[in-house]
């Protein structure tokens, strides 16, 4: 027995299901898909510049995961500023000034959220196989692996917000009232300054209500069979729902490409049959079901190989019928996708 084979032995999951059918999830699954691509393209002739396709021929992955040092950095000196909120929060509550107190309180939880965005940027997300990614059975489909929509991006959005809030309200506040200690920035600290932050604390806190109005839930599941998406759009008084199965047989292809000025990554699957409109979602067309893959718990790269592999290699769409289908999307890890971006292949786990 191979020491590869008795490693993935003492983990308890069985390579061979994976290997009869030629894929090896600890293989980083991003090359495969973009060498899958690269003959798609070069068998249509060249790219349709209109899909917005996003491939590369030299084996980096469709979205690179960069390490950026620099928002490194940032991130560990607003974790010190934090620090040093919580700091003054300690002190301004023993000598009992609720309203410095209160104000450094949002201040510094603003400082901890930017610390943690800026951690995300730096390169530091999907670390992982995602707890929330399961196997499930669905009657009518069978068994298949199910990968919800992540549930951090509103809360971390609205926490952020009213932590700002919070911090404006109080510094705005405290010069009112005339307060010993003012919160406002220096060159700030006037009664336009205060009317400023007071506005920017009502703004933020309109805004956080709003996002708390918005529920947007997204369930891609993949089966033997097909693929379904499950669609949840709640904004305000308008509320959809929309279910969209596919079967492998009416996808055409599978593309990749970025979705917005923000960058983010999305999966498109092209289909024969049109896609009914009351059951499209903002992104979709007449023939094309859009998968926004950066609000998923997956990392984009290993979703995109996995669906590309499937649609064009029959054989293996059993695989997520097994009960450690989850597997299949396990990224590789940081050191590999940070090399990857840089222009290396990023090898297997």
């Amino acid at each position: 027995m191979s020491a590869r084979h008795s490693a993935d032995s003492q983990r308890g999951i069985p390579r061979k299901n994976f290997r009869k059918s030629g894929i090896d999830p600890w293989k980083n699954p991003s090359e495969n898909a973009l060498r899958s691509t690269a003959m798609t393209e070069s068998s249509r002739g060249t790219s349709s510049p209109e899909s917005g396709s996003h491939t590369r021929g030299d084996g980096r992955p469709l979205w690179p995961q960069r390490f950026r040092p620099a928002m490194l950095i940032g991130s560990v000196a607003t974790s010190a500023l934090a620090i040093l909120g919580i700091r003054t929060v300690g002190e301004s509550w023993r000598i009992e000034d609720p309203l410095v107190t209160a104000g450094y309180c949002g201040g510094s939880l603003l400082m901890t959220m930017i610390a943690l965005g800026l951690l995300r940027e730096a390169g530091f997300r999907y670390l992982g196989l995602s707890g929330k990614i399961r196997t499930l059975r669905n009657p009518s489909y069978g068994n298949g692996v199910s990968i919800p929509t992540t549930s951090i991006l509103i809360p971390f959005l609205i926490i952020s917000l009213i932590a700002g809030a919070c911090y404006g309200a109080t510094a705005s506040l405290g010069w009112f009232i005339g307060a010993e200690e003012t919160l406002l920035p220096n060159g700030r600290d006037s009664r336009a300054g205060a009317i400023y932050m007071a506005t920017l604390a009502t703004l933020a806190s309109t805004l956080a209500l709003f996002l708390a109005s918005i529920r947007i839930k997204t369930v891609v599941s993949i089966y033997s069979g097909g693929i379904e998406r499950y669609s949840h759009r709640r904004i305000l008084l308008s509320n959809k729902v929309s279910r969209i199965f596919v079967e492998w047989g009416d996808i055409t292809h599978v593309d990749g490409r970025i979705i917005d000025s923000f960058q983010n990554p999305g999966i498109d699957i092209h289909t024969s049959p049109v896609i009914e409109r009351e059951e499209r979602t903002p992104h979709d067309e007449e023939h094309k079901i859009a998968l926004m893959a950066h609000v998923l718990v997956t990392e984009p790269n290993t979703l995109f190989a996995l669906l590309k592999r499937l649609h064009e290699n029959p054989d293996d769409r059993a695989l997520v019928s097994e009960a450690d289908a989850a597997e299949l999307l396990r990224p590789p890890t940081l050191r590999q996708r940070f090399r990857a971006a840089r222009g290396g292949m990023c090898q297997g786990v």
